[in-house]
């Protein structure tokens, strides 16, 4: 099973998306994690590429993905409008 998932789609997927984790030491944890708890999956290809981008994904270089804190988010969208509102101003500004 693994080398038809590991194939050269998911390793296109694997580098466009920029991760930098080592496949195989995840492959490992995901399927060991699976096996022991029964997971049963129909497709087994997107539930490892789910593992992989996951917010709880451990990398194995100890740091830990973590989710974006409320203010964060708070002030990633308050930047976003604020550019928004400058491009909606710039394309009505006449000169």
């Amino acid at each position: 099973m693994r080398q038809s998932i590991l194939d050269d789609a998911f390793h296109a997927w694997f580098f466009k998306k920029g991760l930098t984790l080592n496949i195989n030491e995840q492959w490992e944890r995901f399927a060991g994690k699976a096996m022991a708890n029964g997971y049963k999956y129909l497709d087994w290809r997107h539930a490892f590429m789910n593992w992989l981008v996951s917010d709880y994904q451990q990398a194995s270089n100890g740091r830990v993905h973590r989710s974006k804190t409320r203010d964060e988010i708070l002030a990633e969208a308050e930047a976003i409008l604020a550019r928004q509102a400058q491009e909606q101003e710039a394309a009505h500004d006449p000169e």
